[in-house]
């Protein structure tokens, strides 16, 4: 099993000449534009350029982040509103594919959409917008789904109380099969590198003897505990995980090596009543993070070491939702419990501005 890589970055490029505009102008129009009238609710014209190949599922940072968005080539796919949408990244041709609202957890395969819907049933949408598909017939019947993990051809669904698996196909509907059970322990979500799974225990006692965080082989064998204590939210990236724990006067970053180890604080809230970690995304050596809470509130970025801490943006302040997610540049991040209105801002703190508006 490979390791996962975040989704192939394409040039995006611009065709066509007109007389009277320049290149950029026209774009620029073409982008306002789509500020102000939407998305099309026209299904998307079946494009063959789009065939090639691209890494299934989604990257662990977005996922982990409820997987709200999805690079798809030179375009994005995103949940937003009352449906799922593809736009190009420059901001312009947004189609909606789909009018299943509240939608987490997208996953690409092949030509195809996985994702949560309304945090029980599991749909299946094209690409092209021409048919969304009840897959999961059962998953309502299943405790609260923390995320759906899509690694090569396997789909991996952690619910509240286990971990299933799935063999993807073209078939109208799929199986579950279990790998784990945790006993009526909760497990939060799972994170897949190379052939192992991470998890944390999630419990709300800190002292239970099944708060930490686990590994054992993607077949479910093999458990063991890696590290011990309440654990909130977790994140592998490269050979740390990246840990954010809240209960009683903890409220701290840190991570920790593969095998446990090396504990290392980065972030330390212990004294603050109100100031707490609500969505975190690593790439590339840096850590990006939303704090809340009135004194800090904002969307910072700092190393992977803890060090060169900077705020990018205050605008997200207390009305967003739905986390942090990386594409190329840009973070992209939701405002207002609707996710209907998306911005974006550059990974340097610049151009902070409104993407997208949907219904």
């Amino acid at each position: 099993m490979k390791k996962r890589i975040l989704c192939t970055v394409m040039a995006v490029t611009w065709l066509g000449s007109m007389k009277k505009y320049t290149a950029a102008a026209v774009m620029a129009v073409a982008m306002v534009s789509s500020l102000f009238m939407g998305c099309s609710n026209k299904a998307a014209e079946k494009d063959d350029s789009t065939s090639a190949k691209y890494e299934n599922g989604n990257s662990l940072g977005n996922i982990r982040n409820d997987g709200q968005i999805l690079e798809y080539g030179d375009s994005i796919i995103f949940a937003a509103g009352n449906g799922v949408y593809k736009i190009n990244k420059n901001g312009t041709g947004c189609v909606k594919l789909s009018d299943k609202g509240n939608c987490t957890f997208l996953n690409l395969y092949n030509d195809s959409i996985y994702c949560v819907h309304k945090d029980t049933d599991l749909y299946r949408i094209k690409l092209d917008g021409t048919e969304d598909t009840h897959v999961l017939h059962n998953y309502s019947d299943l405790p609260l789904p923390y995320g759906i993990i899509i690694d090569e051809d396997t789909m991996y669904l952690s619910c509240e109380y286990t971990l299933d698996l799935a063999k993807l196909g073209n078939s109208s509907s799929i199986g579950l099969g279990e790998i784990y059970d945790t006993n009526e322990s909760p497990m939060g979500t799972i994170n897949i590198v190379d052939d192992a799974i991470y998890f944390y225990g999630k419990e709300t006692d800190s002292k239970s003897e099944e708060a930490g965080i686990y590994k054992m082989n993607v077949d479910g064998e093999e458990r063991k505990k890696i590290y011990e204590g309440y654990v909130y939210f977790s994140m592998v990236d490269g050979e740390w995980i990246y840990c954010w724990d809240y209960v009683g006067n903890s409220n701290s970053m840190f991570r920790i090596k593969l095998d446990g180890t090396d504990k290392q604080v980065l972030l330390d809230y212990s004294d603050s009543e109100d100031t707490y970690v609500s969505a975190v995304n690593v790439k590339d050596g840096w850590i990006y993070y939303e704090l809340s809470g009135d004194a800090e509130k904002g969307i910072y970025k700092m190393k992977v070491d803890g060090t060169d801490k900077q705020l990018l943006t205050s605008n997200c302040s207390s009305q967003s939702t739905g986390g942090l997610y990386i594409v190329d540049e840009w973070i992209y991040y939701y405002l207002y419990e609707s996710c209907n209105l998306l911005m974006r801002v550059k990974i340097d703190g610049t151009e902070d501005k409104q993407f997208v508006v949907v219904d």
